[in-house]
């Protein structure tokens, strides 16, 4: 599979990020719980557990949005190169 046009290069850079990105944001989840666990209602260390998690799922967003915004960019220069054809 070769890398010569902006469409293939995104598809396999976007395979990258999300194969990096996807287990990390499993582990900030898994790490997130063991902040609340282990917190045991102290109030410090669950406002700390609470930013994590809010963090993560930024972070998971936008990883997300990345994806969303990489396959439509994606889509539209397909589209446009079938109807210049």
């Amino acid at each position: 599979d070769k890398l010569t046009d902006l469409p293939s290069f995104m598809e396999a850079l976007l395979d990258i990020v999300l194969k990096i990105g996807v287990p990390i944001v499993a582990l900030a989840i898994i790490y997130t719980g063991f902040l609340f666990v282990s917190a045991q209602g102290n109030s410090e260390k669950l406002t700390t557990a609470k930013k994590a998690l809010m963090y993560t799922l930024i972070g998971a967003a936008l990883l997300l949005g990345a994806w969303m915004l990489a396959n439509a960019i994606v889509g539209t220069v397909d589209q446009i190169r079938t109807e210049a054809k």
